[in-house]
């Protein structure tokens, strides 16, 4: 859906928009204003580097290799590396061998 038509910038701003809704929103519950809470806090103690290749990973629609993702990030791809590895140590991507074996991509975990 919403990948195909909209670049990333625009995917960042409606991701915005409904966690603004759900923290100003009168009559929401606790949980989902406790979730939100939860979210940004979790994401605020996150590494900044790790945050960007986060953000990298999340608009692409396929596996991408460490150099794409540093691209991507704008970050080296030593530091990319790294944050990629505390990515992956998380749980929130895997690393998938391409069918030549010589490349190594990462993508979201579903």
């Amino acid at each position: 859906g919403r990948l195909r038509v909209l670049d990333a910038e625009q995917l960042a701003d409606v991701l915005d928009e409904r966690l603004a809704l759900l923290s100003s929103a009168r009559g929401v519950p606790e949980r989902q204003r406790a979730l939100e809470e939860l979210l940004a806090d979790t994401w605020r103690a996150t590494d900044p580097r790790t945050r960007l290749v986060l953000s990298a990973l999340a608009v692409a629609r396929a596996p991408m290799s460490v150099p794409a993702i540093a691209d991507l990030a704008g970050l080296p791809t030593v530091e990319t590396a790294d944050a990629l590895d505390d990515v992956v140590s998380r749980g929130l991507a895997r690393i998938a061998s391409v069918p030549t074996g010589i490349n190594r991509q990462a993508k979201i975990s579903p």
